[in-house]
């Protein structure tokens, strides 16, 4: 999006209510495809920050990584799934 037409955006949301600017940011995210990066974390830290994913549902670093494992059919061994856990704890 051009620096003009963010300006504009800002300007309109800024003269809307709660409600509308809800609305039109949504309308926004749904109908616009993303321009540049998205923005992802650092690992860094990861074993203090449970629960994982965004919504929380892997408690613990070993079932994310099993969980990953499975929903991508990567096929890790025992010893790969530890050995990608006890990376992750050393960062």
């Amino acid at each position: 999006m051009a620096r003009s037409a963010v300006s504009a955006l800002s300007k309109t949301l800024l003269s809307l209510s709660n409600e509308q600017r809800i609305s039109t940011v949504t309308r926004l995210d749904l109908n616009e495809s993303p321009d540049g990066s998205i923005k992802t974390f650092t690992p860094r830290g990861i074993k203090e920050s449970p629960p994982y994913l965004h919504d929380g549902r892997c408690f613990t670093l070993e079932d994310t990584v099993e969980f990953f494992n499975l929903v991508l059919e990567l096929k890790l061994t025992a010893e790969e799934k530890s050995d990608v856990v006890a990376f992750m704890r050393v960062l």
